[in-house]
């Protein structure tokens, strides 16, 4: 268990390496304007594959689990259906790109109308890549879902050694690197016996059914991380939405911390068999996770204008004060993560989905006053206003419902010091372990 939690983590971390590398990369060399070009023609391709997918990436991992002796039937039913949400999501992206990048020039409109090809090639990657995770090959897993990241930061490195790095070629590099790891993973599921094109309509409306299920909560989620850049990209200029993103990937360091905590608290709450161990043990991963958010982002408030100035330059200089207000709504939503896995745990994902739809109400409604006055100020503003009504809600709930209130989850015991230098030593020694592990089962 804790060294398939291990691999993920590492694998996180790395990924989220990476990113930083990328948008550091592309913020040198495009400047406020181009990265906010790049940003604007990545951000609807993704956005639209994300609530346009119907939790059939759930769905594929779910029943390849369940059904061993299905595969074949899993993976024709998983393409078919990928390829018949891809056949309607192109043309409405292309119908929409022109509408929301009415304010881009034409070569912008123009690569976020091609990137919308990546739709199809995401989706048939991601879902065969869904089936080695339900199938727990975690190792070929985590090297597929590194190495789009890798492809993209590999193809921008050459493309600015050759003096052509623009934010049409970077679209262009995404799109080479998501369908050179739809490849490579439609290699290792034939490889390993799966692939079949013979699809079972019966079974295929019930992974439909499943995937409808889980789709509320994952477009809630969507749409509460990307509601912000999404009407930046429509009502402000490119060079705005360029120091926006730059802020929200410094803020985005403090996920290493909660979903660390997140991915070891879940299973651990599962495994308890009674519910107040399993009160006591959400408590004590509410309050380690805490104190460590605290303590990165107290450190980020004080590093972020000396790494501003130095991975991204003066033109970023803007981006300082957005991402302090950006690091409290990360302290919020990493909160969020711990008190979720709690609700995970004893059985009710449907109020996780009742926190996620209060915190993207009050984004939405915090965005409509903030956004026009204040601009990234407000859209940070709004952010922030938005993870706390999701936390508080969470709070309300776990009181409610399982009877765990604040005082407890913030209550401070002799045993959280013993567990604390447990976990960290665990998570450590884990993650070390899953650097130099050889990534191919």
């Amino acid at each position: 268990m804790f060294r398939r939690l291990a691999l993920t983590f590492g694998s996180n971390v790395l990924s989220l390496g990476i990113t930083m590398v990328t948008s550091i990369l592309t913020a040198r060399v495009l400047g406020p304007a181009g990265r906010g070009e790049l940003a604007a023609i990545i951000l609807w391709a993704s956005v639209l594959t994300a609530l346009g997918g119907f939790g059939l990436t759930e769905a594929t991992v779910f029943y390849s689990g369940k059904l061993p002796n299905a595969l074949r039937t899993v993976c024709a039913n998983a393409v078919l259906l990928a390829l018949a949400l891809s056949a309607f999501l192109v043309p409405l992206g292309w119908w929409i790109v022109p509408h929301v990048l009415r304010a881009y020039p034409p070569p912008a409109i123009a690569a976020a109308r091609l990137l919308l090809l990546f739709i199809p090639v995401y989706f048939l990657g991601l879902l065969l890549i869904a089936m080695l995770q339900g199938r727990l090959h975690m190792r070929a897993f985590n090297l597929l879902r590194l190495s789009v990241s890798v492809l993209y930061l590999v193809g921008l490195l050459v493309v600015w050694r050759l003096g052509m790095l623009t934010s049409r070629s970077a679209a262009l590099c995404l799109l080479v690197a998501a369908s050179a790891t739809a490849l490579v993973a439609w290699f290792m599921v034939a490889r390993a016996g799966w692939f079949g094109l013979r699809p079972d309509f019966s079974l295929m409306r019930a992974m439909f059914r499943y995937g409808v299920k889980v789709h509320f909560g994952n477009m809630s989620g969507v749409l509460n991380a990307r509601l912000d850049q999404m009407l930046i990209s429509i009502f402000l200029a490119p060079a705005q939405l360029g120091i926006y993103a730059v802020a929200t990937t410094l803020a985005g360091l403090l996920q290493i911390v909660s979903s660390a905590f997140e991915m070891v608290a879940f299973p651990s709450l599962v495994e308890r068999s009674e519910d107040a161990a399993r009160r006591l043990a959400l408590g004590r991963f509410f309050r380690m996770n805490l104190l460590c958010l605290l303590a990165a982002m107290l450190g980020l408030l004080l590093l972020t204008p000396l790494a501003v100035r130095l991975a991204f330059g003066a033109p970023f200089a803007a981006a300082v004060p957005i991402s302090r207000i950006l690091l409290v709504g990360a302290l919020f939503t990493g909160c969020v993560a711990i008190v979720n896995s709690g609700f995970k745990a004893f059985n009710e994902p449907f109020t996780v989905t009742a926190g996620q739809v209060a915190g993207l109400v009050a984004t939405g409604l915090a965005l409509a006053l903030l956004l026009p006055r204040l601009q990234l100020t407000g859209a940070a503003l709004a952010i922030v206003l938005g993870t706390f009504c999701n936390l508080a809600t969470m709070l309300f709930f776990a009181q409610r419902r399982l009877h765990v209130s604040v005082r407890e989850l913030l209550r401070v015991e002799a045993a959280d010091v013993n567990a604390f230098a447990a976990l960290g030593s665990r998570l450590k020694a884990r993650a070390a372990a899953a650097v130099v592990e050889a990534p191919i089962p």
